[in-house]
Protein backbone atom coordinates (compact mmCIF):
# COMPACT_ATOMS: atom_id res chain seq x y z
CA UNK A 1 0.00 0.00 0.00
CA UNK A 2 2.74 2.36 0.62
CA UNK A 3 4.54 1.74 -2.30
CA UNK A 4 1.72 2.73 -3.99
CA UNK A 5 2.64 6.26 -5.69
CA UNK A 6 -1.14 7.47 -5.78
CA UNK A 7 -1.67 6.68 -1.90
CA UNK A 8 -0.42 9.82 -0.41
CA UNK A 9 -1.76 12.37 -2.87
CA UNK A 10 -5.16 10.48 -2.70
CA UNK A 11 -5.25 11.17 1.40
CA UNK A 12 -3.86 14.39 1.09
CA UNK A 13 -6.61 15.28 -1.14
CA UNK A 14 -8.90 13.56 1.07
CA UNK A 15 -8.17 16.02 3.84
CA UNK A 16 -9.24 18.43 1.48
CA UNK A 17 -12.84 16.97 1.29
CA UNK A 18 -12.95 15.62 4.98
CA UNK A 19 -16.30 16.67 6.38
CA UNK A 20 -16.45 15.08 9.53
CA UNK A 21 -14.79 13.86 12.76
CA UNK A 22 -15.00 10.17 12.15
CA UNK A 23 -13.57 10.50 8.54
CA UNK A 24 -11.04 12.93 10.19
CA UNK A 25 -10.13 10.08 12.70
CA UNK A 26 -9.63 7.84 9.71
CA UNK A 27 -6.93 9.78 8.16
CA UNK A 28 -5.35 10.94 10.83
CA UNK A 29 -5.28 6.95 12.07
CA UNK A 30 -3.93 6.21 8.00
CA UNK A 31 -0.97 8.57 8.37
CA UNK A 32 0.18 7.83 12.00
CA UNK A 33 0.47 4.31 10.48
CA UNK A 34 2.79 5.38 7.95
CA UNK A 35 4.95 8.07 9.95
CA UNK A 36 6.61 4.55 11.42
CA UNK A 37 8.01 4.35 7.85
CA UNK A 38 10.77 6.52 7.14
CA UNK A 39 10.27 9.22 4.61
CA UNK A 40 6.96 9.08 4.42
CA UNK A 41 5.18 12.00 5.54
CA UNK A 42 6.21 15.49 4.36
CA UNK A 43 6.15 18.86 5.48
CA UNK A 44 2.21 19.23 3.11
CA UNK A 45 1.08 15.63 5.03
CA UNK A 46 1.71 17.33 8.45
CA UNK A 47 0.02 20.73 7.40
CA UNK A 48 -2.87 18.80 6.31
CA UNK A 49 -2.74 16.63 8.85
CA UNK A 50 -2.98 19.77 11.43
CA UNK A 51 -5.74 21.40 9.45
CA UNK A 52 -8.58 18.79 9.40
CA UNK A 53 -7.68 17.92 13.30
CA UNK A 54 -8.70 21.92 14.13
CA UNK A 55 -11.91 21.65 12.05
CA UNK A 56 -12.99 18.06 13.07
CA UNK A 57 -10.55 16.66 15.68
CA UNK A 58 -11.51 15.86 19.59
CA UNK A 59 -9.96 14.36 22.50
CA UNK A 60 -10.98 10.76 21.12
CA UNK A 61 -8.74 11.01 18.45
CA UNK A 62 -5.48 10.47 20.75
CA UNK A 63 -3.55 8.84 17.61
CA UNK A 64 -3.04 12.60 16.88
CA UNK A 65 -0.24 12.76 19.95
CA UNK A 66 1.47 9.90 18.49
CA UNK A 67 1.32 11.32 14.98
CA UNK A 68 3.13 14.43 16.63
CA UNK A 69 5.73 12.40 18.46
CA UNK A 70 6.65 10.47 15.06
CA UNK A 71 7.04 13.96 13.04
CA UNK A 72 8.93 16.27 15.79
CA UNK A 73 11.23 17.30 12.94
CA UNK A 74 8.75 18.14 10.47
CA UNK A 75 6.66 20.32 13.40
CA UNK A 76 10.13 21.83 14.40
CA UNK A 77 9.96 23.62 10.85
CA UNK A 78 6.24 23.98 10.77
CA UNK A 79 5.54 25.70 13.92
CA UNK A 80 1.91 26.35 15.56
CA UNK A 81 0.17 28.66 16.25
CA UNK A 82 -1.99 29.48 19.18
CA UNK A 83 -5.73 28.13 17.59
CA UNK A 84 -3.69 25.20 16.56
CA UNK A 85 -2.18 24.74 20.24
CA UNK A 86 -5.54 25.68 21.87
CA UNK A 87 -7.17 23.09 19.97
CA UNK A 88 -4.45 20.53 21.29
CA UNK A 89 -5.35 21.96 25.11
CA UNK A 90 -8.12 19.74 25.08
CA UNK A 91 -5.83 16.35 25.70
CA UNK A 92 -4.96 18.68 28.98
CA UNK A 93 -8.48 18.77 30.47
CA UNK A 94 -9.77 15.44 29.51
CA UNK A 95 -11.42 13.27 32.18
CA UNK A 96 -9.21 10.74 31.60
CA UNK A 97 -6.39 10.73 33.60
CA UNK A 98 -4.34 8.07 31.39
CA UNK A 99 -4.74 10.48 28.21
CA UNK A 100 -4.06 13.73 30.28
CA UNK A 101 -0.38 11.95 30.94
CA UNK A 102 0.02 11.33 27.37
CA UNK A 103 -0.81 14.69 26.22
CA UNK A 104 1.57 16.09 28.64
CA UNK A 105 4.34 14.24 28.02
CA UNK A 106 3.59 14.20 24.43
CA UNK A 107 4.19 18.43 24.63
CA UNK A 108 7.33 18.11 26.76
CA UNK A 109 9.81 17.40 23.47
CA UNK A 110 6.94 19.44 21.19
CA UNK A 111 8.14 22.50 23.99
CA UNK A 112 12.01 21.46 23.87
CA UNK A 113 12.00 21.90 20.37
CA UNK A 114 9.90 24.92 19.88
CA UNK A 115 7.14 23.77 17.74
CA UNK A 116 5.07 26.85 18.49
CA UNK A 117 5.00 29.92 16.56
CA UNK A 118 5.71 32.35 19.19
CA UNK A 119 5.34 31.97 23.67
CA UNK A 120 1.98 33.34 23.19
CA UNK A 121 0.73 30.70 21.41
CA UNK A 122 0.97 28.27 24.49
CA UNK A 123 -1.41 30.04 27.05
CA UNK A 124 -3.88 27.89 26.92
CA UNK A 125 -1.38 24.75 27.14
CA UNK A 126 0.24 26.90 30.20
CA UNK A 127 -3.31 26.96 31.79
CA UNK A 128 -3.95 23.61 32.06
CA UNK A 129 -0.65 22.48 33.11
CA UNK A 130 -0.45 24.41 36.00
CA UNK A 131 -3.90 23.20 36.90
CA UNK A 132 -3.25 20.00 36.62
CA UNK A 133 0.01 20.09 39.08
CA UNK A 134 -2.07 21.24 41.82
CA UNK A 135 -5.58 19.26 41.17
CA UNK A 136 -3.50 15.65 41.06
CA UNK A 137 -1.01 13.85 43.03
CA UNK A 138 -0.50 11.74 39.64
CA UNK A 139 3.45 11.78 39.63
CA UNK A 140 3.11 10.05 36.00
CA UNK A 141 1.13 13.60 35.38
CA UNK A 142 3.18 16.15 37.96
CA UNK A 143 6.53 15.34 36.78
CA UNK A 144 6.30 16.10 32.87
CA UNK A 145 4.22 19.22 34.13
CA UNK A 146 7.07 20.62 35.57
CA UNK A 147 9.40 20.26 33.19
CA UNK A 148 7.14 22.17 30.87
CA UNK A 149 6.74 25.03 33.64
CA UNK A 150 10.53 25.10 34.13
CA UNK A 151 11.06 25.36 30.12
CA UNK A 152 8.51 28.21 29.80
CA UNK A 153 9.37 30.15 33.12
CA UNK A 154 11.93 32.37 31.69
CA UNK A 155 10.06 33.41 28.91
CA UNK A 156 8.84 36.89 29.83
CA UNK A 157 5.73 36.79 27.24
CA UNK A 158 4.14 34.57 29.79
CA UNK A 159 5.23 36.23 33.11
CA UNK A 160 1.32 37.21 32.96
CA UNK A 161 -0.12 33.80 32.84
CA UNK A 162 2.29 32.53 35.47
CA UNK A 163 1.08 34.81 38.33
CA UNK A 164 -2.58 34.93 37.14
CA UNK A 165 -2.56 31.42 37.91
CA UNK A 166 -0.65 31.39 41.22
CA UNK A 167 2.34 29.31 39.83
CA UNK A 168 4.06 29.98 43.53
CA UNK A 169 1.66 28.34 45.84
CA UNK A 170 1.06 25.63 42.75
CA UNK A 171 4.81 24.75 43.54
CA UNK A 172 4.69 25.06 46.97
CA UNK A 173 1.57 22.66 47.07
CA UNK A 174 3.28 19.67 45.72
CA UNK A 175 4.53 19.97 49.48
CA UNK A 176 1.30 18.33 50.06
CA UNK A 177 1.74 14.63 48.36
CA UNK A 178 4.44 12.24 49.31
CA UNK A 179 5.66 10.91 45.78
CA UNK A 180 8.76 8.03 45.43
CA UNK A 181 10.12 9.85 42.95
CA UNK A 182 12.83 11.95 43.81
CA UNK A 183 12.57 13.81 40.54
CA UNK A 184 9.51 15.46 41.47
CA UNK A 185 10.86 17.69 44.27
CA UNK A 186 14.13 18.40 42.82
CA UNK A 187 12.03 19.82 39.87
CA UNK A 188 9.80 21.24 41.81
CA UNK A 189 12.74 23.27 44.06
CA UNK A 190 14.87 24.38 40.66
CA UNK A 191 11.37 26.08 40.03
CA UNK A 192 11.07 27.70 42.86
CA UNK A 193 14.05 28.92 42.75
CA UNK A 194 13.30 30.17 39.35
CA UNK A 195 10.57 32.00 40.28
CA UNK A 196 12.68 33.75 42.98
CA UNK A 197 15.22 34.42 40.60
CA UNK A 198 12.32 36.12 37.98
CA UNK A 199 11.20 38.27 40.63
CA UNK A 200 14.12 40.39 40.51
CA UNK A 201 14.30 40.72 36.75
CA UNK A 202 10.18 41.69 35.95
CA UNK A 203 8.49 43.71 37.88
CA UNK A 204 5.17 41.34 36.88
CA UNK A 205 6.47 38.70 39.46
CA UNK A 206 5.61 39.84 42.57
CA UNK A 207 4.83 37.70 45.45
CA UNK A 208 1.98 38.34 47.97
CA UNK A 209 1.61 37.95 51.45
CA UNK A 210 -0.40 35.06 51.18
CA UNK A 211 2.00 33.22 48.98
CA UNK A 212 4.55 33.81 51.59
CA UNK A 213 2.27 32.88 54.63
CA UNK A 214 0.99 29.87 52.70
CA UNK A 215 4.84 29.06 52.68
CA UNK A 216 5.25 28.98 56.04
CA UNK A 217 2.47 27.74 56.64
CA UNK A 218 3.71 24.31 54.82
CA UNK A 219 6.18 23.45 57.77
CA UNK A 220 4.07 22.48 59.84
CA UNK A 221 3.20 19.41 57.85
CA UNK A 222 6.20 18.94 55.66
CA UNK A 223 7.92 16.77 58.08
CA UNK A 224 5.13 14.10 58.21
CA UNK A 225 4.11 14.18 54.06
CA UNK A 226 7.43 14.34 52.36
CA UNK A 227 9.92 11.46 52.15
CA UNK A 228 13.17 12.49 54.34
CA UNK A 229 15.10 12.56 51.05
CA UNK A 230 13.23 15.32 50.39
CA UNK A 231 13.61 17.61 53.47
CA UNK A 232 16.69 18.49 52.52
CA UNK A 233 15.72 19.94 49.28
CA UNK A 234 12.97 21.50 50.33
CA UNK A 235 13.65 23.58 53.25
CA UNK A 236 16.82 24.73 51.27
CA UNK A 237 14.44 26.39 48.82
CA UNK A 238 12.41 28.01 51.33
CA UNK A 239 15.82 29.40 52.31
CA UNK A 240 15.61 31.75 49.09
CA UNK A 241 12.60 33.73 50.53
CA UNK A 242 15.77 35.05 52.80
CA UNK A 243 15.95 37.63 49.70
CA UNK A 244 12.80 38.70 50.05
CA UNK A 245 11.83 41.59 51.67
CA UNK A 246 8.33 40.69 52.26
CA UNK A 247 9.77 37.42 54.12
CA UNK A 248 10.80 39.56 56.88
CA UNK A 249 7.65 41.88 57.39
CA UNK A 250 5.05 39.00 56.89
CA UNK A 251 7.10 37.18 60.20
CA UNK A 252 7.02 40.37 61.66
CA UNK A 253 3.85 41.61 61.73
CA UNK A 254 2.38 38.27 62.79
CA UNK A 255 0.72 39.30 66.21
CA UNK A 256 -0.25 35.38 66.89
CA UNK A 257 3.07 34.02 66.14
CA UNK A 258 1.57 31.41 63.85
CA UNK A 259 4.47 31.90 61.56
CA UNK A 260 7.19 31.17 64.35
CA UNK A 261 5.22 28.26 65.40
CA UNK A 262 5.42 26.55 61.79
CA UNK A 263 9.19 27.07 62.45
CA UNK A 264 9.27 25.84 65.75
CA UNK A 265 6.78 22.53 64.70
CA UNK A 266 9.50 21.32 62.04
CA UNK A 267 12.23 21.84 64.28
CA UNK A 268 10.78 19.38 66.86
CA UNK A 269 9.27 17.18 64.48
CA UNK A 270 11.79 16.90 61.89
CA UNK A 271 13.92 13.35 62.06
CA UNK A 272 16.10 14.62 59.32
CA UNK A 273 19.11 16.12 60.65
CA UNK A 274 20.54 17.97 57.46
CA UNK A 275 16.82 19.61 57.14
CA UNK A 276 17.20 20.93 60.62
CA UNK A 277 20.51 22.04 60.12
CA UNK A 278 18.72 24.24 56.90
CA UNK A 279 16.07 25.29 58.92
CA UNK A 280 18.03 26.64 61.59
CA UNK A 281 20.01 28.56 59.65
CA UNK A 282 17.28 30.23 58.22
CA UNK A 283 15.85 30.85 61.94
CA UNK A 284 19.53 32.16 62.93
CA UNK A 285 19.45 34.63 59.74
CA UNK A 286 15.59 35.98 60.77
CA UNK A 287 17.27 36.55 64.23
CA UNK A 288 19.94 38.65 63.13
CA UNK A 289 16.89 40.91 61.42
CA UNK A 290 16.04 43.36 64.25
CA UNK A 291 12.43 43.04 62.75
CA UNK A 292 11.88 39.43 62.83
CA UNK A 293 14.30 38.71 66.06
CA UNK A 294 12.06 38.93 68.53
CA UNK A 295 9.63 36.15 67.02
CA UNK A 296 12.16 34.16 66.42
CA UNK A 297 13.74 34.24 69.82
CA UNK A 298 10.42 33.30 71.16
CA UNK A 299 11.02 29.44 70.49
CA UNK A 300 14.21 29.12 71.98
CA UNK A 301 12.90 27.26 75.26
CA UNK A 302 10.99 25.11 72.57
CA UNK A 303 13.13 24.55 69.83
CA UNK A 304 16.72 25.19 70.10
CA UNK A 305 17.43 24.12 73.42
CA UNK A 306 16.45 20.68 73.11
CA UNK A 307 18.12 20.96 70.04
CA UNK A 308 21.41 21.94 71.63
CA UNK A 309 21.27 18.22 72.41
CA UNK A 310 21.24 16.88 69.22
CA UNK A 311 23.63 13.66 68.25
CA UNK A 312 24.50 15.68 65.35
CA UNK A 313 27.17 18.26 66.33
CA UNK A 314 26.53 20.62 63.39
CA UNK A 315 22.76 20.82 64.27
CA UNK A 316 23.53 21.48 68.59
CA UNK A 317 26.20 24.24 67.90
CA UNK A 318 23.49 26.53 64.92
CA UNK A 319 21.28 25.54 68.08
CA UNK A 320 23.45 26.73 70.58
CA UNK A 321 23.85 30.17 68.23
CA UNK A 322 20.23 30.77 67.82
CA UNK A 323 19.74 30.30 71.70
CA UNK A 324 22.29 32.84 72.21
CA UNK A 325 21.34 35.22 69.65
CA UNK A 326 17.18 34.86 70.82
CA UNK A 327 17.48 37.75 72.79
CA UNK A 328 19.14 41.03 73.42
CA UNK A 329 19.12 40.47 77.15
CA UNK A 330 21.07 37.63 78.38
CA UNK A 331 18.10 37.00 81.43
CA UNK A 332 15.59 35.99 78.91
CA UNK A 333 17.62 33.11 78.81
CA UNK A 334 19.02 32.62 82.06
CA UNK A 335 16.64 29.23 82.98
CA UNK A 336 16.27 25.98 84.56
CA UNK A 337 16.40 24.30 80.82
CA UNK A 338 20.04 26.16 79.98
CA UNK A 339 21.21 25.38 83.36
CA UNK A 340 20.55 21.82 83.17
CA UNK A 341 22.36 21.53 79.87
CA UNK A 342 25.43 23.35 80.89
CA UNK A 343 25.75 20.97 83.83
CA UNK A 344 25.26 17.77 81.64
CA UNK A 345 27.32 19.07 79.51
CA UNK A 346 30.02 19.78 81.65
CA UNK A 347 30.11 16.82 84.19
CA UNK A 348 32.88 14.60 84.78
CA UNK A 349 30.59 11.48 83.76
CA UNK A 350 30.51 13.30 80.38
CA UNK A 351 33.97 14.27 79.79
CA UNK A 352 34.80 14.54 75.82
CA UNK A 353 30.65 13.99 75.32
CA UNK A 354 29.10 15.76 71.67
CA UNK A 355 27.74 18.73 74.43
CA UNK A 356 30.47 19.82 75.37
CA UNK A 357 31.69 22.49 72.71
CA UNK A 358 27.91 24.04 72.74
CA UNK A 359 28.10 24.45 76.29
CA UNK A 360 31.80 26.68 76.86
CA UNK A 361 30.56 28.56 73.96
CA UNK A 362 27.28 29.49 75.95
CA UNK A 363 29.38 29.95 78.87
CA UNK A 364 31.57 32.27 77.10
CA UNK A 365 28.36 34.57 76.13
CA UNK A 366 27.05 34.30 79.39
CA UNK A 367 30.42 35.17 81.49
CA UNK A 368 31.09 38.85 79.79
CA UNK A 369 27.59 39.53 81.41
CA UNK A 370 26.84 40.08 85.29
CA UNK A 371 24.03 38.93 85.17
CA UNK A 372 25.43 35.52 83.19
CA UNK A 373 28.50 35.23 85.45
CA UNK A 374 26.17 35.14 88.35
CA UNK A 375 24.14 32.42 86.71
CA UNK A 376 27.29 30.87 86.66
CA UNK A 377 28.00 31.00 89.76
CA UNK A 378 24.67 30.52 91.77
CA UNK A 379 24.16 27.50 89.68
CA UNK A 380 27.47 25.46 90.00
CA UNK A 381 28.59 25.50 86.56
CA UNK A 382 31.65 28.03 87.19
CA UNK A 383 33.16 25.07 89.08
CA UNK A 384 32.45 22.81 86.49
CA UNK A 385 34.21 25.39 84.20
CA UNK A 386 37.14 25.12 86.52
CA UNK A 387 37.64 21.09 86.82
CA UNK A 388 36.77 21.26 83.01
CA UNK A 389 40.44 22.92 82.53
CA UNK A 390 42.14 20.90 84.68
CA UNK A 391 40.64 17.37 83.43
CA UNK A 392 41.00 19.16 79.70
CA UNK A 393 45.03 17.94 79.55
CA UNK A 394 43.89 14.48 79.38
CA UNK A 395 42.09 14.92 75.61
CA UNK A 396 43.53 14.01 72.58
CA UNK A 397 43.58 16.00 69.31
CA UNK A 398 40.58 14.32 67.73
CA UNK A 399 38.28 15.54 71.43
CA UNK A 400 39.63 19.32 69.79
CA UNK A 401 41.44 20.11 72.77
CA UNK A 402 42.96 23.02 71.83
CA UNK A 403 39.21 24.50 70.86
CA UNK A 404 37.88 23.19 74.04
CA UNK A 405 40.42 24.60 76.15
CA UNK A 406 40.74 27.96 74.27
CA UNK A 407 37.08 28.55 75.13
CA UNK A 408 36.98 27.23 78.65
CA UNK A 409 39.81 29.73 79.38
CA UNK A 410 38.20 32.58 77.66
CA UNK A 411 34.73 31.95 79.26
CA UNK A 412 36.80 31.30 82.69
CA UNK A 413 38.85 35.01 82.27
CA UNK A 414 35.46 36.73 81.44
CA UNK A 415 33.73 35.21 84.40
CA UNK A 416 36.94 36.32 86.68
CA UNK A 417 36.72 39.59 85.18
CA UNK A 418 33.21 40.36 85.84
CA UNK A 419 32.35 38.26 88.97
CA UNK A 420 35.67 38.84 90.72
CA UNK A 421 34.30 37.62 94.34
CA UNK A 422 34.05 34.38 92.97
CA UNK A 423 36.00 31.70 94.67
CA UNK A 424 36.81 29.94 91.69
Amino acid sequence: LIGNQHIIPGLIKACDLCNSSQMASNIIKIFTTFSKVPNIIKPIVVHKVVGIFVHFGTTQMKEILEFFILNLNLLSDIKLNGTILEKFAGFLRSSDVALRVQATKTFVPMIERKVYAKPESLKEILVNVINNIESNAIPELVFPSLQIIKMLLPLKELFGVFIENHIFTSIVSISKYNFTDIKIYSEASAIFKLILNTMKTSSKAVLTEDDIEFTIKTLQTVSTTLPSIALPLYVASLSGLLGVKLFYSVIAKDNKNDHTKSFEIFLTNCKSDQAVLLCLKICFALLCDEETQEKLASIAKTAYIPLMTSKSQDVASLAAACLINSTLDIKMILNDNVSDFLKKALSPSNRGGPMELNALRLCGAFSSTDEGAKFLEDKGISSLLSQFISAIKGYDEKDNRKLKNKLAVMAISSYSKVYPTSKV
